[in-house]
């Protein structure tokens, strides 16, 4: 079993314990939002975009970066997905974004199935996206940032625990929301 790292960074984020697997030298946050809203991205069908004219004004946001050959990227989309059925687009953006060199649309399509994803996907240029979120060569997933309201960046989780991460996905989210 894998474990996952997290850092939480945020006023209010301190009553959260910090389980056992967290380092404290994984200290990588991303920039701001706004600092990220020109990334690149594209859409399914083809279509370029950008990552700030995807995500809402004063919305939390959760931001993932995946990829098909990722087991645990599976269960954080099915995680993901049961957060946005339980929380309005109005109030809570969700962003995947696969970072594979590859990309292969059957494999893509297969693991969103899996993955049951009902949020917005996207592809992005690998090394840039990833670099771009604050992450350093070679890529490492999965990979989830979680950033308030205003855009600020709260948390970042880099490894997979099962249930443990999930619940800190799930605080990481209500701190986001309470803004």
């Amino acid at each position: 079993m894998t474990t996952r790292r997290f850092l939480m960074l945020a006023a209010g984020a301190s009553a959260l314990p910090l389980p056992a697997f967290a380092k404290e030298n994984d200290t990588t946050l991303p920039p701001p939002l706004p600092q990220l809203s020109g990334l690149t991205l594209t859409r399914a069908d083809g279509t370029a975009t950008t990552l700030g004219a995807e995500l809402g004004p004063g919305r939390a946001t959760l931001v993932s970066l995946w990829a098909t050959w990722c087991g645990p990227c599976v269960q954080e989309a099915q995680h993901l997905a049961k957060l946005r059925a339980a929380h309005t687009p109005d109030k809570l953006d969700i962003v995947g974004i696969n970072v594979e060199k590859k990309r292969d649309e059957q494999k893509i399509a297969a693991f969103l199935k899996k993955g049951k994803v009902n949020y917005a996907q996207f592809r992005g240029d690998p090394e840039a996206t990833y670099i771009a979120f604050g992450g350093s060569l070679p890529i490492t997933l999965p990979r989830l940032y979680v950033f308030s309201a205003s855009g600020t960046p709260l948390a970042m989780f880099g490894r997979y625990d099962g249930g443990k991460t999930l619940k800190a996905i799930d605080a990481a989210v209500a701190i986001a929301l309470k803004g």
